[in-house]
């Protein structure tokens, strides 16, 4: 697998790596528009293996960067609720910490 690996995986990208590429994937899935062979490279140079269909077979980029920015929001709003629990939390450790001086001053008077 190549972290961010360009979109059309063409002759010169695949020959210029450090290593060794000894295949292509990709599944069932739609990602080009019609008519344009993204793999044309990687088929001329006898590395494209295509993936039959299987029960993630509609998983793709879109749908996975979908869940990653819903999954986002979902973050935020937990970290937001949990900056305004926490300002309450501090407003009430400081009216007990000031009750307890009082009643130290009170004490001690």
């Amino acid at each position: 697998m190549i972290f961010g690996a360009a979109f059309v995986p063409d002759s010169t990208f695949l020959q210029s790596l450090p290593y060794k590429v000894t295949a292509v994937y990709h599944g069932p899935t739609v990602s080009a528009p019609p008519h344009q062979d993204l793999y044309a490279d990687a088929k001329k140079l006898g590395l494209y293996r295509e993936v039959s269909d299987h029960k993630y077979s509609h998983i793709n980029a879109t749908e996975i960067v979908g869940r990653i920015l819903k999954s986002r929001d979902r973050y935020e709003e937990r970290q937001r609720v949990k900056g305004v629990k926490g300002i309450g939390e501090e407003a009430v450790r400081r009216r007990e910490e000031m009750e307890r001086e009082q009643a130290e001053k009170v004490k001690n008077a």
